[in-house]
């Protein structure tokens, strides 16, 4: 693949934070294709080479997507630990888009492991993150939390509340 292409140049020249973003990259691929070991493995080398490098900027991110990963691979536990992690990085540098990410994973986490209140309050921070920094396209994640805990609670009129804003565009 074309990231794999560019992988090994970054390697052959010692691009180092370049050769992070793009093993997350990949581990973003194989993830999104349900390759959940090759994403994984992706997602630590990333992970390696940040923490030598000192980039804790990219560090609380990637382990946004890993702990999306363990929650998609049913392993709630896992994937809080790792969103908890990454919020203290996150809050730590000030990176404010990593921490809404971490939110909106915690929640999902929290809500899988039936602690719903928990969940909740994980979602609200995370969108009124994203109001703040008028980020209202990145809103749909919390939006859609705070729905599926509306209908596990049946409350399917309070669910509908929570409908993402639909971006228009200019195509002209």
């Amino acid at each position: 693949s074309y990231l794999e292409e560019g992988m090994a140049i970054q390697e052959s020249i010692q691009a180092k934070e370049n050769l992070g973003v793009t093993l997350r990259s990949l581990g973003m691929f194989y993830h999104q294709l349900g390759d959940y070991s090759k994403a994984e493995a992706n997602y630590q080398r990333a992970l390696r080479i940040f923490t030598d490098s000192g980039v804790r900027w990219y560090h609380g991110q990637t382990l946004a997507f890993l702990s999306l990963l363990h929650y998609h691979k049913g392993e709630s536990q896992k994937a809080l630990e790792i969103s908890q992690e990454g919020l203290t990085i996150a809050r730590g540098i000030c990176d404010r888009l990593g921490e809404g990410w971490l939110l909106d994973s915690q929640g999902h986490a929290f809500s899988d492991l039936g602690i719903l209140e928990e969940a909740k309050k994980s979602y609200q921070k995370a969108l009124l993150l994203r109001q703040e920094l008028d980020e209202i396209h990145k809103t749909a994640e919390s939006l859609a939390g705070l729905a599926r805990l509306a209908l596990l609670e049946g409350e399917l009129p309070k669910a509908k509340q929570f409908k993402p804003p639909c971006p228009r565009y200019d195509l002209a």
